[in-house]
């Protein structure tokens, strides 16, 4: 699967999640093996037997390879009669519920339409049959981190700028200007998309996002039963594993706020610095993953041992990454601005040391003596 598009992941139930770690043993979003390949077909497809999309605004788009298949939708390259470059996302799937979350994600692409920090929506189909957005030709943050091509200052420079954007969504105004947070609930270095090599971060996939107002929209019942210590949910897991907030877990018992994205920007945070996720997923029963995430107790990152020679953390920096990754979610009390601030000051006060990466991190990358 290529991972420089918009591709939206679905909310991951416990049977989605049982199927693909125990079954597969296979960890989420997991790197390319070798000899896997890494291009898309060439081979154009057709959607009803037509070779275009045609906009609700009667504008026609080429369709192009196939970039990416999740399990409800698929994601092609398109062109429109400019000959630019787009990608469009298309439901595969005919479950109400995702259709649902497909509209709503429409919406919320909309309300974010004024923010630069975000991929945008070009254009949808008639009876929000698909859409057409930006295409991020320059891959994800997790391409980045997975082949090594930027150093972990420069990845951190990268996530002060996301710290920026999350910061604007959750001050997002609706159109009468009043303050609606807009909720991620997904955010992961796979969301993190370039539309250009070193072009400036976007977030992408508002497949799980939600306005807080509205954020308690799982009412289904779970797949996860009389699991030890009380993990007994009434909704869906929504989120991705590694970098969800334990209140996601079972969303319909504590409503989710912006500190679920404080919690994800935190795990970021804390993977780049150390290379470790806080709460690993690799290797164990779902339910091991799920009762650490809870209920288990994290090594404070003062106590890790950072990736390459990285200097000492400032302890403010390190106590707003441990404030972010807070059980509670009351106690995330760390907003993604001052998130960004203490990045931002980290990697200045080591500037001399690694040779300037923020002049560096958009055009050659750095390399670490």
């Amino acid at each position: 699967m290529v991972n420089s598009i918009a591709v939206a992941q679905p909310s991951l139930s416990c049977t989605a999640l049982c199927r693909t770690v125990l079954a597969k043993r296979l960890p989420i979003d997991r790197p390319k093996k070798d000899g896997e390949p890494t291009t898309p077909s060439t081979e154009s497809p057709t959607i009803n037997g037509e070779s275009v999309l045609v906009g609700r605004n009667g504008q026609r788009f080429k369709m192009g390879p196939l970039l990416g298949k999740g399990g409800m939708s698929e994601v092609y390259s398109v062109t429109d009669s400019r000959g630019r470059l787009l990608a469009a996302k298309i439901p595969n799937s005919t479950d109400d519920k995702y259709l649902q979350r497909f509209r709503r994600e429409i919406n919320l692409m909309r309300e974010a339409s004024d923010l630069n920090g975000v991929i945008h929506l070009i254009v949808e189909g008639e009876s929000s049959t698909f859409i057409v957005m930006e295409y991020a030709e320059g891959g994800s943050l997790k391409d980045q981190m997975d082949l090594n091509s930027m150093t972990p200052m420069q990845q951190l420079l990268v996530l002060a700028d996301v710290c920026g954007h999350v910061e604007a969504l959750h001050h997002h105004k609706d159109r009468k200007d009043r303050t609606q947070p807009i909720i991620h609930r997904d955010l992961k270095p796979a969301n993190i998309l370039f539309l250009l090599k070193r072009s400036e971060p976007k977030i992408s996939d508002f497949g799980l996002a939600a306005l807080q107002a509205n954020s308690d929209l799982s009412n289904t019942p779970s797949t996860v039963k009389n699991v030890p210590g009380s993990i007994t949910a009434t909704g869906d897991i929504l989120g991705s594993p590694g970098y969800m907030a334990p209140e996601q877990v079972d969303p319909s018992k504590v409503p989710l706020t912006t500190a679920t994205d404080r919690y994800a920007l935190g795990v970021m945070i804390y993977e780049i610095l150390t290379g470790d996720l806080p709460t690993q997923m690799e290797g164990r029963s779902v339910m091991e993953f799920l009762i650490d995430l809870t209920h288990g107790t994290l090594v404070d990152i003062r106590e890790k041992t950072l990736r390459n020679g990285l200097p000492p953390l400032p302890n403010d920096l390190a106590r707003a990454v441990m404030v972010s990754l807070n059980k509670n979610p009351s106690n995330r009390t760390v907003s993604p601005g001052c998130l960004q601030r203490e990045i931002e000051r980290y990697v200045e006060s080591n500037r001399v040391i690694f040779s300037n990466p923020a002049a560096s991190l958009y055009s050659t990358p750095v390399k670490l003596n």
